[in-house]
């Protein structure tokens, strides 16, 4: 079995006060606040300065590790590969996740278990905006939903985006909102070709889960979120 365990070099000092600067402590026993535990994978909250959330993946389902596998990519903890995402998104200066540390355990190239910590992003989430929010405040977070959508598939990157994956950094008094994503968990990390047929799908499956959360959301308002989001495509 091998560990790979880094963190990141100005998080050192401030992981090694909290006691949290190993592997076996990151990835064993209660860090924090316990918001998230199913069967294979952990979420707590961790309440230092800056304040951090801790995800573990507790197992590494063999279908995932297949997959990967017959792709030609060497296989990894979901976790980890939720790392890879956010690295890749942010080299495109999509605003995300700061990654403040990861690990990983393996036999072979087989992976068992593994964390990501990142540091908390400031704001609201888009969910908790968009059931206070007037028409006029829906539309506007229509726009900018459509905006970070057309981004995210112009550079490659097509995994489905709810609106509890969107933190709301900053509404200016213009309107613009400056929207950050989080929980990037995905198959594939890497970004992909851009194509019509693979950016539609990917519209289709987050529009999927808008209507999940809002089931009565008028065609109207949905033909105004892709009409949008084409008009952004367009432009880049």
């Amino acid at each position: 079995m091998s560990i790979e365990f880094h963190i990141v070099p100005e998080y050192k000092e401030i992981l090694k006060k909290a006691q949290l600067d190993s592997y076996q402590k990151l990835m064993n026993g209660n860090v924090g606040q316990l918001i998230s535990d199913a069967n294979r994978s952990q979420i707590f909250r961790i309440d230092i300065e800056p304040p951090m959330f801790l995800k573990r993946t507790l197992k590494v389902q063999n279908k995932k590790i297949f997959d990967l596998l017959m792709r030609g990519c060497i296989p990894h903890a979901d976790c980890y590969r939720e790392k890879i995402s956010v690295e890749e998104i942010n080299k495109k200066n999509i605003d995300t996740m700061t990654i403040i540390a990861w690990g990983e355990e393996r036999t072979f190239i087989f992976p068992k278990r593994g964390f990501l910590l990142v540091k908390k992003i400031d704001g609201t989430e888009v969910q908790d905006m968009f059931s206070a929010a007037t028409p006029e405040e829906r539309h506007n977070i229509y726009l900018y939903y459509a905006k970070l959508l057309a981004s995210l598939h112009i550079n490659g990157f097509f995994a489905p985006v709810r609106f509890k994956d969107i933190i709301c950094r900053e509404k200016k008094e213009n309107g613009e909102l400056k929207l950050a994503l989080i929980d990037r968990s995905t198959n594939w990390p890497w970004p992909r070709r851009y194509t019509p047929k693979r950016a539609k799908k990917s519209f289709d499956r987050s529009m999927h889960y808008v209507k999940k959360y809002y089931p009565e959301l008028p065609k109207a308002e949905h033909d105004y979120i892709y009409k949008c989001y084409c008009d952004f495509l367009q432009a880049k």
